[in-house]
């Protein structure tokens, strides 16, 4: 009797267990065949995309906007991604020194539907769909000031919020010091961003941070370079020890959002271009803000620091001295720190709790009503 029970309750489990295997499979060959149909929907631009066991999973259904500029003598554009109905005050993000719009559909996700203005998601130029020259001086700083005041103009913001990640949080406080900008926005959250200058050359500043920028950035600079037989083989550059049908669909969209089409080899490329990250960042190390010229700006902002740098268990990019520094020359009105790196800050889960931090700071300005 004993026995029986033995082999019905092994029986049993070993069902139970191939029950799950069997489910666990089934998910992974779902998400599978949602990762090819993304991979088509990202490339014919649509807004969701259906799996084969007719699962919808909506894409954050971003609205192009090709906002115009004057380059020169010639007319281009900035890609603007806008998300509801964009009013006097929205909320612009801007993302990293080689990132793009893209980034910011998880984080966008979880930001209050009553946000009043809607959000403006930007690639800046030499970015994703915008302007790409290949001159270096239509890069820095003064060339970004002027896209958004183009940008500014095009929605007729009164008054924003801007959000920075990485190096779009040093682009946000070069606006706020724009006597055209700077009275047009309210309030600025930078995320893993927006040390001074100095803080570098501080005694007491931490260099491995300064080691871990520059090994951390050493990826996303060579990619810029590269060509890729295919849109998985640059997912495996990024990903190698995941498999792509375990990806979230928005990281799997951010990504593909880059590539385009070698005309010459058939191969793909980054679309951002690798003149511009190059020229910002000897810039922002050569010529960038000064505590003396960032405790001019009056703007209330927060901040949002990684507690890992560019991956898990490396030093922070924003060290001690760094936030320091911080502390005494912006108007910061709050500090958030999280256990979490550069990058997965705007990857979900954590991404929720950085949109619950603009979420608060919107209520206090009154972006939500």
């Amino acid at each position: 009797c004993v026995c029986v029970c033995v082999c019905v309750l092994m029986w049993g489990t070993s069902v139970k267990h191939a029950g799950l295997v069997g489910e666990r499979e089934r998910e992974r060959e779902r998400r599978k065949a949602l990762m090819l149909l993304l991979w088509r929907a990202v490339g014919k631009r649509q807004l969701s995309v259906i799996s084969s066991q007719g699962i919808r999973t909506p894409l954050v259904p971003w609205k192009e906007v090709h906002v115009p500029i004057t380059a020169g003598k010639t007319q281009n554009h900035i890609a603007a991604h806008t998300l509801g109905e964009i009013s006097s005050q929205p909320v612009v993000l801007l993302h990293g020194i080689t990132s793009n719009a893209m980034v910011f559909s998880q984080l966008a996700r979880h930001l209050d539907p009553k946000m009043s203005g809607g959000l403006i998601s930007v690639d800046l130029r030499g970015r994703g769909h915008s302007y790409s020259p290949s001159s270096p001086e239509k890069y820095g700083m003064r060339n970004h000031t002027q896209d958004l005041r183009a940008l500014f103009d095009h929605f007729n913001i009164a008054s924003a919020i801007v959000v920075g990640h990485s190096y779009g949080g040093f682009v946000a406080e070069y606006a706020c010091a724009d006597a055209m900008l700077g009275g047009r926005i309210s309030g600025v959250v930078l995320v893993d961003s927006g040390f001074p200058r100095l803080a570098l050359q501080d005694a007491g500043a931490d260099q491995a941070s300064v080691k871990n920028i520059q090994e951390g950035l050493q990826k996303a600079f060579l990619r810029l370079n590269m060509l890729f037989d295919s849109p998985e083989a640059y997912l495996k550059y990024w990903f190698p020890d995941t498999p792509l049908q375990d990806l979230d669909p928005d990281v799997y969209q951010y990504h593909l959002y880059e590539l385009e089409q070698d005309p010459s080899t058939g191969k793909y490329r980054s679309n951002v271009n690798p003149v511009c990250p190059m020229v910002d960042m000897t810039e922002l190390q050569e010529s960038g803000m000064t505590p003396e010229e960032l405790s001019t700006l009056r703007q209330p902002m927060l901040l949002f620091r990684c507690l890992n740098g560019f991956s898990d268990g490396a030093p922070p990019m924003l060290s001690d001295p760094h936030v320091d520094a911080m502390r005494q020359c912006l108007n910061l009105t709050s500090v958030q720190e999280g256990e979490y790196n550069h990058y997965t800050v705007m990857q979900s889960p954590h991404a929720q709790r950085v949109a619950a931090f603009i979420n608060d700071f919107g209520r206090k300005l009154r972006f939500i009503q």
